[in-house]
């Protein structure tokens, strides 16, 4: 396995200030330094992504406005890794929203390793700003101890070796691959700051897209793949 480094934020907002283009509100800046998780391919593929569509658009763009920006985070996510999609669609697609759900808050905050009682801050907040309601505390654990399981990928591994409840993704790339998913659903998540005691990282901002949960349908395949609470 090939390890790819992190920039880091100041190498990633560097990167941003030289890239072609101009950005019409710092925020955007900050979404795609945060988004990026300080890999640089990510930022390239996203600036790609947005300028091509400015390009394609019938309108004179001066600017990048958040339309823009968000047409072009989705065309960027299609174009994401395919072995990164596919880990993200094992462990999510045919399976109850509170999957994703959980995902979303583990990427939040600033730390590459979370604690769990962090994560489930990061989920309250993360199911607040959706808006839907959340699990119960035992579904949660087990939806939480299947997303470690090989049926749904192991998308998250133990981030401290054998010491219980600090967690990680299995992979880094991983992070910032999520990161984008939530915020096209309408999700921002905190990218720059570290876990502080007694304080959310998650937080409300306009929607951009809507979201949809599973339809009848798709939950029947949830319960036929197994994943129904007396499986997990």
């Amino acid at each position: 396995m090939v390890e790819i480094e992190d920039s880091g934020d100041r190498t990633t907002r560097s990167n941003l200030t030289e890239s072609p283009g101009k950005a019409g509100d710092y925020l955007i800046l900050f979404k795609l330094a945060g988004l990026s998780d300080g890999f640089p391919s990510y930022i390239h593929l996203m600036c790609e992504k947005i300028l091509t569509v400015a390009h394609l658009s019938k309108k004179k763009h001066k600017v990048i406005d958040f339309p823009l920006f968000i047409a072009g985070l989705n065309d960027a996510i299609k174009s994401v890794a395919e072995t990164l999609r596919h880990d993200y669609a094992w462990a999510t697609e045919g399976r109850e929203e509170s999957c994703k759900h959980i995902l979303w808050a583990i990427a939040d905050t600033a730390d590459l390793i979370r604690h769990k009682a962090h994560i489930i801050e990061s989920y309250h907040t993360v199911c607040q700003n959706i808006p839907t309601d959340r699990v119960t505390e035992e579904n949660f654990n087990r939806k939480f101890l299947a997303l470690r399981r090989e049926s749904h990928g192991q998308i998250i591994i133990p981030g401290l070796g054998k010491r219980p409840s600090w967690y990680r993704f299995r992979e880094n790339m991983l992070r910032g691959y999520i990161r984008m998913l939530a915020e096209a659903h309408g999700v921002p998540l905190d990218f720059q700051r570290y876990r502080v005691a007694g304080e959310h990282s998650a937080f409300a901002m306009g929607k951009y897209s809507r979201y949809t949960p599973l339809t009848s349908t798709e939950d029947k395949v949830a319960h036929l793949r197994g994943d129904d609470e007396k499986s997990e």
